[in-house]
């Protein structure tokens, strides 16, 4: 698919960042179809089913020079999981696409994906759980789609969110990527985080631009495969005592 917006002039718009602790930092949109170089793939599934992105279409970064980590993020509720048929399946490989522009080039030094569970977005409250996979990617500067094996996969039993995203580190340039918003999910496939200086936002990807617009979800791809082993449960650690069987009864008197 090859669209092109009518005013090519306006080739980024900058924006103030809403979150008052990232107030120093400039978020820039850059939507111009006809000069961002893509590479339009094909995205049928073929077992990348964990996502709401389709196409490449739109571009965000920044040029403050400041280093930043971006996490962009599809969030998947038991309900979506189960429409995905992603239940009892295992998460092996998560798919990015860190960009490089040909007018406004990225200088970019880290890469690397991640995996929570048991997270919620309630009204304006987001939790994104329990980090499970926070895995580096060895940056080689070459921008293109990047697969990413998991070092410890992840089985989807079904009955609770699960978050998969994308973290670049990065000074300049455009490198976060989304799609054209077909099949855009609100407060699902919008989430981005935000840190600088030890500083940690995470809001709606709108929430960080002036104008309140961003219809569109991040191009990050989950791949799972039927099957998979359940995680064992916990054991107890050195200091902790796990009681089986335990009946109050048989205590002493006074007790």
């Amino acid at each position: 698919m090859k669209r092109f917006f009518t005013n090519l002039m306006a080739l980024a718009v900058v924006f103030s960042l809403s979150t008052a602790t990232l107030n120093a930092q400039k978020v820039l949109s850059l939507a111009d179809p006809a000069t961002i170089d893509k590479v339009i793939e094909d995205n049928a599934k073929d077992g990348w089913d964990l996502t709401w992105s389709t196409e490449l279409y739109n571009l965000l970064g920044n040029t403050s020079g400041q280093e930043m980590q971006w996490g962009m993020y599809n969030r998947f509720t038991p309900e979506d999981l189960e429409t995905l048929g992603a239940v009892n399946t295992t998460l092996t490989k998560i798919k990015c696409y860190p960009y490089n522009h040909s007018t406004a080039p990225t200088q970019m030094t880290g890469l690397k994906v991640v995996v929570y569970t048991g997270g919620s977005y309630e009204g304006n409250t987001i939790d994104p759980g329990t980090l499970i996979v926070d895995q580096e990617y060895e940056w080689d500067n070459v921008f293109e789609t990047k697969t990413i094996d998991l070092e410890e996969p992840v089985f989807i039993d079904g009955t609770q969110e699960i978050w998969i995203g994308a973290v670049y580190t990065f000074t300049s340039g455009y490198p976060a990527v989304a799609d054209d918003g077909t099949n855009y999910q609100e407060k699902k496939g919008d989430i981005i985080s935000m840190t600088s200086n030890g500083q940690t936002e995470w809001s709606q990807t709108k929430d960080c631009l002036a104008s309140g617009q961003w219809p569109y979800n991040w191009y990050v791809f989950g791949y799972i495969e039927d099957g998979g082993t359940p995680p064992d449960p916990p054991t107890p650690g050195e200091n902790e005592v796990l009681v089986e069987g335990f009946d109050s009864g048989s205590l002493p008197a006074g007790w």
